[in-house]
Parts: C-alpha cells; structure tokens; sequence
C-alpha cells in the first residue's frame, strides 16, 4: 500500500501536465504577428513612396512623347520621315468596343472591378506556382504594367512587384478607369517599333483603330506580352494561336457571340508591309541627311 501511495504521489495533475504544442503555437503566434507588423509598416511605406511620386505622371507621360523629324526638299517636298518610337494617339471614346474587350479579356479581365490590385489574380498565380501547373498565367493588371513603364523597370523580382501594386493602388485612386485605359493603349509596346495601339494598327494592318476586325484586335492584344518575338511580322504563326486565345476568352466571357468567334477564326490575316523610319543610336542617318 505504501508503494502504492507513493506512486500516487508522483502522478501529476492534469492541470500540470506539460502541453508543448501550446508552447509552440504561442510561439508561431508571436512570430507570425512580428511578420505582420512589419508586413504592415513596410506595406505603408510603399504606399506613401507611391503617393509622393504617382502626381509626376503627367510629367512622365510627356517625356514619352517624341515628335518626328521630318526632312524636306527646297519646294517642300517630304523627303524622310525618321521616329524614335513611332506613336499615333489615339482616344479611348473612338475605339471600338470589340477591341477594349479584346485588350480586357487579354491581360485584365476583372478591370473594372478591382481597384489596381487584383487579389484573385494573384491568388491564382500563386496556386499554378505551388502546383506547378505549367507557365503562369500572370497577375499584373493594366495599371500594374502602366507603373512598370513610368516608373519601376522590367526586373523581376518580389520587390519590384509589390512597388508596382503600390504605385498601381494610388494610380487608380487619381484617374478614372477610362484614363488608364487610354493610357495603356497608347504606351504600350507592340513590336517593330510600334508604341501604342494606334501604330501598331497602322503598322502592321495599314488601318486605323476604328476599322480594326474582331480577330486583329485580338492579334494585337495578345502580342503586348512578347512585341519582339510573337508579332505578326516576326513569328505569324504564333500570332495566329495567340489571337485564338484571345477569342476564346472573348467568348467564354460574353463579348463576342458564337457566330462572331467563328468568323474572326476563320478570317485570313492580312498584313501591311508598310514600315518606319527610325532613328538608330549607332546611325542617327546617311551622308546626306
């Protein structure tokens, strides 16, 4: 009994028993709140960088702009026309619907509805990272790519990425979703020294935008993600799968009807062979000029 007694006397209550999974959950919990808290201050200081600089875009939308030089005879006569970066503004009221939704459904589905940051993008993203499932499809929105072109640069990296959703965030609560819209069109990169919708639809169709078809818009939107390598003058064939992605998407979203999938696939593309002359920095020009 004495025996007994004793070992009665070591047990331990349950009240003192050691629990170290709750020492170890206390533990992640303070380590997940320190990573939090400095999530917060550096996701704050993001934002008022963003803020500081967001109201120098007019500025730097200017500085993009480059006038032509343009050679004459003695009677008047144009001789050459030489570009830096060939552009031709365009307004976002004079182009078609069919192609803003080209452009939408290509690169930023959910435009109007997130206000520079889409979430569920990003969250899908991280999803066909972790499982692997294949090339991403990429988060950045419109606004997104816009602050990469005024104002970080093509890096990739974490750091860079979450400038651009800070600066994207204050870029949208300056300018009306039309604005970046119209933005966008004009400073995007389309190949062959193409920079913005407008040159892009006279350089490589010999039309404006307000004659372009349902399959060329979906040709030029796609071809933004890869202008040097997948434009229609450089890998055709690309271009065509490409612009068949784009319609696809259309359709499955409701901007085109079945009837208008069918025959923008069907439609044979025709290119322009028209082209321009650029200034190059190893030989501004000939003898002459």
């Amino acid at each position: 009994m004495g025996v007994m007694a004793g070992k009665r006397e070591r047990r331990r209550s349950p009240g003192r028993r050691r629990r170290p999974w709750l020492t170890a959950a206390v533990i992640l919990v303070f380590l997940l709140s320190i990573v939090g808290i400095a999530g917060t201050v550096y996701a704050i200081q993001l934002l008022n960088q963003a803020k500081a600089i967001v109201p120098t875009l007019p500025e730097k939308m200017s500085s993009l702009v480059s006038e032509p030089t343009v050679i004459v005879s003695a009677d008047g006569k144009e001789l050459l026309r030489m570009f830096a970066e060939y552009r031709q503004e365009i307004k976002v009221s004079e182009v078609p619907q069919h192609v803003l939704d080209a452009f939408i459904s290509a690169e930023d589905r959910r435009f109007y509805l997130h206000r520079g940051v889409d979430l569920w993008a990003l969250g899908r993203v991280a999803s066909e990272v972790l499982t692997r499932r294949g090339e991403s499809t990429g988060g950045s929105t419109l606004t997104m790519q816009l602050a990469k072109r005024f104002y970080t640069s093509p890096e990739r990296n974490v750091e860079r990425k979450l400038k651009d959703m800070a600066l994207a965030y204050m870029m949208e609560q300056m300018l009306e979703k039309d604005q970046i819209l119209e933005l966008y069109l004009n400073q995007v990169y389309f190949g062959e020294q193409a920079y913005g919708l407008g040159a892009a639809a006279d350089i490589y169709f010999g039309k404006e935008v307000k004659d372009l078809t349902i399959s060329e818009a979906a040709m030029l939107a796609r071809c933004v993600r890869r202008p040097s390598d997948e434009n229609p003058r450089e890998n055709y064939e690309k271009a065509v799968q490409n612009r068949n992605i784009v319609l696809k998407i259309m359709l499955d979203d409701g901007k085109i009807t079945k009837a208008q999938y069918d025959e923008a696939l069907a439609e044979e593309i025709k290119l322009s062979d028209k082209t321009v002359q650029v200034v190059r920095r190893q030989n501004i020009a000939p003898f002459f000029v």
